[in-house]
């Protein structure tokens, strides 16, 4: 799952930056690690329909975003990318697997739901209770984060991706804190505070993917 999630971080990263040019590229090593990933654990689900079902989703669902990415529909991509990590969260969760990506990827579907609220009239959409419930809730979220024991640090990290790593940590922390003051005021600034703290997240995420193998890969596969 680290693999493949290594190879998922930059196809997110780039479509969520509107740059589809390397987005196109990176696909194409998390198909390979996709493919890799299914030959490797096919097998734990031959009783297990729920996994096999999910499995066939991923798989249509990669497609899709693929297909997406190479149409530029960054829209779509998105959404089907978006797809594929809940499916993959819910694998883990059904062999209680724990991974300390799912606890960054609960917070942002928290934060994704304050930034969808904040494009929209947010009287028309919630209350000022409901809003402050979905704040709490996003801030408790990133404390999990923050207290989470099985961070893939001192194994895995190296000393650059661990200051960028605490770097983006502290930015999250202190632009919550910002989003947080919101529930205080007249929420006309909560837009920018929810995407500042979003470029924040996916610049941290950067720091659990491989960008250098999407590069390489990309190259030896114009080769052949």
């Amino acid at each position: 799952m680290v693999h493949f999630d290594e190879a998922y971080v930059p196809v997110l990263f780039y479509v969520y930056k509107s740059d589809m040019d390397n987005a196109t590229n990176s696909v194409y090593l998390l198909d390979a690690r996709w493919q890799q990933f299914q030959s490797k654990h096919q097998f734990l689900f031959k009783n297990d329909p729920d996994g096999l079902e999910r499995l066939r989703y991923i798989n249509d669902w990669l497609g899709d975003a693929s297909d997406a990415i190479l149409r530029d529909d960054r829209h779509t991509a998105m959404i089907q990318l978006d797809h594929i990590k809940y499916e993959m969260m819910e694998i883990r969760r059904s062999y209680k697997i724990e991974y300390f990506l799912d606890y960054l990827w609960d917070f942002e579907g928290a934060l994704s739901m304050l930034a969808e609220i904040s494009c929209e009239d947010i009287s028309l959409v919630c209350s000022a209770d409901e809003l402050a419930f979905l704040i709490n809730e996003t801030q408790y979220l990133w404390d999990i984060v923050l207290e989470a024991k099985n961070t893939p640090i001192s194994s895995v990290f190296d000393n650059e991706k661990l200051a960028r790593f605490e770097k983006y940590k502290k930015e999250i922390t202190e632009n919550m804190k910002i989003v947080e003051a919101e529930k205080y005021s007249s929420y006309k600034d909560l837009g920018i505070a929810v995407d500042n703290t979003i470029e924040s997240f996916m610049n941290l995420l950067t720091v659990f993917g491989d960008f250098e193998s999407v590069q390489t890969f990309y190259a030896n596969d114009l080769q052949q």
